[in-house]
């Protein structure tokens, strides 16, 4: 409690890490169940929700893939993005099955991060590090394919960002401040 300064235990997890909702209602987090033996390892990972005023749990949905993570929540607190392997899955608060919005295949999704107003991912390939953004409902709105010899340039993917999040066109040049081209 932040107030009273109490803490609580109210579930006790030590796997992976735990995203507020943007209404600060729901807080998502992974969990691992599942059977290990020197033989085999059947590991499931579910995707729980807690609703902090209720203290409601709520298992969205489950997966073996070792290799995920939760992106974050879509502005309205009303469902997840979670990365999955080569994939981008959006996952309705409300229940359902998870939604593909993006998929490379074999090749990994890293660093998958909301801009900050939460209607633009940026992420990159995992093996050629190139630079995809697109839009929650998973339509691209930018890319950028380097050699590896190639420097990137973090104020060129701002300004492009920033561009992208006017709605508007913008010109080769733009500088945030800036008019759009009518």
């Amino acid at each position: 409690d932040v107030q009273s300064g109490l803490e609580k235990e109210l579930y006790n997890v030590s796997y992976g890490r735990f995203v507020l909702s943007p209404d600060e209602k729901w807080l998502a987090f992974y969990r691992r169940d599942g059977e290990q033996n020197s033989f085999l390892r059947k590991d499931i990972f579910s995707l729980l929700v807690f609703n902090t005023g209720t203290e409601e749990f709520r298992e969205l949905y489950t997966t073996h893939d070792r290799e995920r993570s939760i992106t974050g929540w879509l502005p309205d607190s009303q469902s997840v993005i979670v990365q999955e392997g080569g994939k981008l899955l959006r996952v309705p608060l409300d229940g359902g099955e998870p939604e593909e919005i993006w998929n490379f295949g074999d090749k990994s999704v890293g660093d998958a991060k909301f801009s900050p107003d939460g209607t633009k991912i940026a992420f990159i390939s995992g093996s050629d590090l190139n630079l995809y953004i697109i839009n929650p409902e998973g339509i691209l709105q930018y890319a950028v394919v380097h050699d590896l010899n190639i420097g990137r340039s973090v104020d060129e993917t701002l300004r492009v960002l920033q561009g992208l999040q006017t709605g508007g066109l913008c010109s080769a040049d733009w500088k945030p401040g800036q008019e759009n081209l009518k």
